[in-house]
This record gives C-alpha cells, sequence and structure tokens, in this order.
C-alpha cells in the first residue's frame, strides 16, 4: 500500500519503491502500476496481484 496526502504524492510513493526494487520484481513501472488500484480516498494505492 502507497498513500500520500495527495495523488501524485502516493504514485511517487509507488515509483521509489519501484526504484528500489526493480530488479527483484522483473516489471517495467507500466506493468507495476497495471497491477495497483487507485482507492476512493484518491490518496492511496493498493498493489492488488502479488509479483
Amino acid at each position: 500500500m502507497f498513500s500520500g496526502r495527495t495523488r501524485v504524492e502516493s504514485k511517487r510513493a509507488l515509483l521509489r519503491y519501484w526504484q528500489q526494487n526493480r530488479q527483484s520484481l522483473g516489471v517495467d513501472f507500466r506493468q507495476l502500476q497495471q497491477r495497483c488500484r487507485i482507492l476512493d480516498d484518491d490518496k492511496t494505492i493498493v498493489l492488488e496481484h502479488q509479483l
């Protein structure tokens, strides 16, 4: 789960996670985003599927 004060901050947190773990994740950022959803508060991103 990634959250911030705004949707942009949440996406930045997701991007930082991907940058730090991209070797072990084995997916590009676009693929990672496709496995996520934004909650109704529009500030929280949840990773839906296990990688």
